[in-house]
């Protein structure tokens, strides 16, 4: 993910990054982490340069469609929110005015193993043993972001 000569060793994380994670990382190598201070993400830089382990965390994403038309307003135009833990990644659709979500992808919620299960095809939903799962990630997703509270959505300012 990053390269700086003299600074970072090549190395494998086993921990989930995300995309948000960038900036964070390269204000902290540039000395300037303080100037945003309330940005998302995490700075990995500690971890990148061995001076922390890397945090085992859950990572959240959205999926829009192509034809997104509520700049401002993600809510407009979800299709799907995400979270993935470790091995374990919940899907859930978002339906809009009772309209299925765009495309054909998920009608329901779908949990996968995507270590066992890269391409998502077994949905473990309805399996006992998972239950509790399930309800740990959706409650994570929950407390990440609501569609419909676009409130919710931080928007840094720079001065």
């Amino acid at each position: 993910l990053f390269r700086w000569d003299n600074h970072i060793e090549p190395a494998v994380h086993e921990p989930l990054v995300s995309s948000v994670d960038v900036v964070p990382t390269i204000l902290a190598a540039a000395g300037l982490a303080s100037e945003i201070p309330d940005l998302p993400g995490h700075n990995l830089l500690p971890s990148a340069t061995g001076a922390e382990p890397l945090e085992d965390r859950p990572v959240f994403g959205e999926i829009y469609p192509g034809d997104a038309t509520t700049l401002g307003h993600p809510s407009g135009d979800i299709a799907y929110r995400w979270v993935r833990r470790g091995e374990y990644k919940l899907i859930v659709p978002q339906a809009h005015n009772g309209q299925p979500p765009w495309g054909d992808y998920l009608a329901e919620p779908a949990l996968f193993n995507v270590v066992h299960d890269p391409q998502e095809q077994h949905n473990l939903i309805g399996d006992r043993s998972d239950a509790s799962l399930q309800a740990e990630l959706q409650t994570l997703l929950d407390d990440w972001w609501q569609p419909g509270n676009d409130a919710a959505v931080q928007r840094p300012t720079i001065d």
